[in-house]
């Protein structure tokens, strides 16, 4: 089989949210791999993800992401 990779994120960092034609930058923190996401806007207000099946991907720090 393939090697997967698996992502224990626990802390935070920078999050862009793609969704219904338009990008929302933010934050996202979580204390404990047991707990869901707080996603937050770079207001400090929380962003809820939109429904259906979010796609996520994690990129290095310091990595840019273009779009």
């Amino acid at each position: 089989g393939s090697c997967v990779p698996a992502f224990e994120t626990v802390g935070a960092g920078d999050v862009q949210i793609f969704a219904e034609g338009r990008v929302v930058e933010g934050r996202w923190e979580r204390d404990d791999v047991a707990d869901w996401f707080t996603i937050t806007d770079l207001d400090g207000n929380p962003v809820p993800v939109p429904p259906g099946r979010p796609w996520i991907a994690f990129f290095p720090n310091g990595r840019q992401l273009t779009w």
